[in-house]
């Protein structure tokens, strides 16, 4: 289920998120206030959704590195901390879209068969500390 850009006015706590086994969170690399929401969204996603979740943090517009807004340093923190896939992706271009794609059912695997550990290494390079809610 996408919630980038999602306000608290709009996070309905019967969303369909509320049972989804995995949550993509997209937030534009050009555009400050998309990062931002993040904490609003996971805060949301933990207070309402599935205890164990695979949520991956997905930075778009890899492409658009000139006006970058948000650094990939800062998501990259964000998402360890919080336990999160991280990724930058092009939507534009297509790149690592398949990427994280594949982290994300990896992780949704795991999860289903019980064999999630503290620590994974995703494709990306990317060490991230998995939390169970």
């Amino acid at each position: 289920m996408f919630l980038g850009g999602l306000s608290r006015n709009n996070v309905d706590s019967n969303a369909a998120y509320k049972d989804a086994d995995g949550v993509i969170l997209v937030y534009d690399i050009t555009n400050r206030k998309s990062f931002d929401c993040m904490t609003l969204c996971l805060e949301e996603l933990h207070r309402h959704a599935k205890k164990r979740q695979a949520i991956i943090l997905i930075g778009n517009k890899s492409d658009s590195e000139n006006d970058r807004e948000v650094l990939r340093k800062e998501a990259r923190g964000f998402a360890e901390k919080n336990g999160l896939i991280f990724w930058e992706i092009s939507a534009l271009e297509g790149t690592n879209f398949d990427n994280a794609l594949k982290d994300l059912l990896t992780k949704l695997v795991d999860i289903k068969n019980n064999n999630t550990t503290n620590n994974t290494t995703n494709s990306n390079n990317t060490t991230t500390s998995t939390t169970t809610y």
